[in-house]
């Protein structure tokens, strides 16, 4: 009898039990190593996407926001000033403000959204048919020239403040 379970032990198995275990750790270190690298892999590309737009964010809000917001809250001044004269429009001289339209407008234009443009430039557009008012019509309590150029410029700072939000898809 000892001799045949002597036998089964030296015959009867490919690897020892101890063997099994061994390979069973390798695999499964195998196994969460490679899940390991797999999920770092994807959380180091999705840091380095919120890093591209945290710095997109900054630079946009540091030149650009206050660059444009500042303007906008100028000319709305500028404009209410001139609505609440009893002079024409025409004959009060534009702000020194209004003559960087054209920076505002490449500032603007650097966001790539025409929706905004075309906002902005209904907003210039808005602002000289305040400018063009005459007393007559000041006197007639025409509010809405004056309201339209607060809504195109609430329009404007959404739409910026928009493009200051974190976007990653």
């Amino acid at each position: 009898m000892l001799t045949v379970y002597c036998e089964k032990m030296a015959t009867g198995a490919f690897l020892s039990p101890g063997m099994y275990g061994l390979f069973g750790v390798v695999i499964g270190a195998l196994l969460s190593g490679g899940m390991a690298y797999l999920i770092q892999k994807q959380n180091s590309k999705h840091a380095i996407k919120l890093e591209k737009e945290k710095n997109k964010i900054s630079i946009i809000s540091s030149f650009l926001l206050q660059d444009v917001v500042s303007f906008l809250n100028d000319e709305i001044d500028s404009l209410q000033s001139i609505y609440l004269s009893d002079k024409d429009g025409s004959e009060i001289p534009s702000p020194e403000h209004h003559k960087n339209i054209v920076n505002n407008e490449v500032n603007i234009r650097i966001f790539k959204d025409e929706e905004l443009t075309e906002l902005f430039l209904d907003f210039i557009n808005a602002g000289n048919v305040v400018r063009s008012m005459s007393a007559a019509e000041k006197l007639l309590g025409d509010i809405d020239a004056l309201r339209k150029v607060i809504d195109l410029a609430a329009d404007i700072k959404k739409r910026i403040l928009e493009h200051c939000q974190f976007n990653i898809k």
